[in-house]
């Protein structure tokens, strides 16, 4: 699923913990502020020790202090570097006024048995039975609880037209390598977030990660360039989605 892998990334590397536990407020947008008047949500996360490893259990709260997702991380370590990070446990989600919405259960870091979700009345919208992260069997249904004909997966990433082959083709073939780079042999990778919006159009494309100023400004051309994508979808519904892209520049 992950929609929210790499925010789940960086969310665990930018936590510093006192006491094992850390409080912070995030935007509409999702971006951690500390104006507390701009947020919308905020997030505690506990971290405890397993052995050599590191669990991570974050809860996200509404302003109201009403829970909105609880959910827990396994960080494992060999020679004191992360090798692996995986979903453990129960994951819960509820509405703002503390009716469930999702609930899922991982094991090592796949979805494993029941994964439901459901609509504000209260009715189910969709159970799904994962058996070591594949889906063995899956159902869909309207806010009055009636079956649907047709399944649609939880979530599903936006996508470039023709999918990642096409996209690293595009970004081969529209890169133009400054001069000015390419005369002091600068190479490495720039990364740019951007969101992918319901109608597939790209916006609010920022560099996350710079190399060189004629290099992330060729960055920048390419992705603003990009064609609309397929966007992303959640509960068969499209929805806006932050995408994180690397784009690597090597000389020949």
């Amino acid at each position: 699923m992950n929609m929210r892998l790499f925010i789940l990334t960086n969310l665990l590397c930018s936590f510093f913990f006192v006491n094992g536990q850390e409080k912070v407020y995030y935007d509409a947008e999702g971006n951690s502020t500390k104006d507390i008047s701009m947020a919308t949500t905020y997030t505690i996360v506990e971290k405890s020790t397993v052995g050599k490893d590191s669990l991570f259990k974050t809860t996200d709260y509404y302003l109201t202090g009403q829970k909105k997702m609880e959910q827990s991380f396994l960080n494992e370590y060999k020679k004191g570097r992360i090798v692996s990070q995986k979903m453990v446990g129960e994951k819960w989600e509820w509405f703002e006024n503390g009716d469930i919405r999702l609930k899922a259960f991982y094991t090592d870091g796949q979805l494993n048995g029941d994964f439901c979700t459901y609509w504000p009345n209260g009715k189910q919208r969709r159970k799904d039975v994962f058996e070591k992260g594949e889906l063995t069997d899956g159902n869909c249904y309207d806010s009055l609880g009636v079956k649907l004909n047709t399944y649609f997966p939880y979530e599903t990433m936006p996508m470039f037209p023709g999918g990642d082959s096409k996209l690293m083709q595009y970004i081969g073939t529209s890169i133009r390598y400054p001069v000015s780079a390419a005369e002091r042999c600068i190479q490495g990778r720039v990364i740019i977030q951007f969101y992918v919006e319901k109608d597939g159009s790209i916006s609010d494309i920022r560099i996350v990660r710079k190399l060189d100023p004629a290099l992330d400004l060729e960055a920048f051309r390419v992705v603003n360039s990009m064609p609309n994508w397929i966007p992303g979808k959640l509960e068969g519904e499209n929805v806006r989605v932050k995408f994180t892209l690397p784009i690597n520049f090597r000389l020949q």
